[in-house]
């Protein structure tokens, strides 16, 4: 509804006993109710048995919902963001960087494929305003030179390349919001 470029995917439950025949493989299963917490939260399966597996643990797990996303191709990219500051930052991930359970090594090295910064900043920030995520990092796949679509949002993320700026801007943000709560 806002415009944010981001895969194609549903919402479904873990109940089912089969797989839709139009799904998309490979694709991406991942927990419906919440952020991954566990390696087995976020899965890429390239057919139907390894879906239905996925459901099956998620449902073992009282996880009642799964999302599935397309798998993109292309260069995957980190962002990290403080609403209603100017910080902003990014860089290209890749297999050998900081990972929480190395499933970026999926889609392999970047390439570099060029992408303009301040476009992923608009969606991002628009995306922590939809949200109410004023505190962002994420993920995004360039699929081809300009082309881009977010995969993950989250709040509070590690900040782990740029924690210092970061952390001055947090600051930042939470001071603006207490002066406009309390209007001083």
């Amino acid at each position: 509804a806002h415009h944010i470029p981001h895969p194609k995917s549903f919402i479904i439950s873990t109940a089912l006993d089969s797989v839709k025949e139009d799904w998309i493989y490979p694709c991406w299963v991942k927990r419906g109710d919440s952020h991954a917490m566990l390696k087995q939260d976020v899965s890429y399966v390239s057919k139907s048995e390894e879906a239905l597996e996925i459901l099956k643990d998620f449902k073992k797990r009282n996880i009642h919902t799964a999302v599935i996303n397309e798998h993109l191709t292309g260069d995957l990219v980190k962002f990290y963001g403080v609403q209603g500051t100017d910080f902003f930052s990014w860089y290209y991930s890749s297999p050998d960087s900081h990972s929480k359970f190395g499933l970026e090594a999926i889609n392999g090295k970047a390439k570099g494929l060029a992408f303009d910064a301040s476009e992923l900043q608009h969606y991002a920030d628009e995306a922590s305003l939809v949200l109410g995520v004023p505190v962002y990092g994420g993920d995004c796949v360039i699929t081809a030179p300009g082309q881009m679509k977010i995969i993950d949002f989250n709040d509070w993320p590690s900040f782990s390349r740029c924690r210092t700026e970061a952390g001055l801007n947090i600051a930042k943000y939470i001071h603006q919001s207490i002066k406009k709560r309390f209007e001083i």
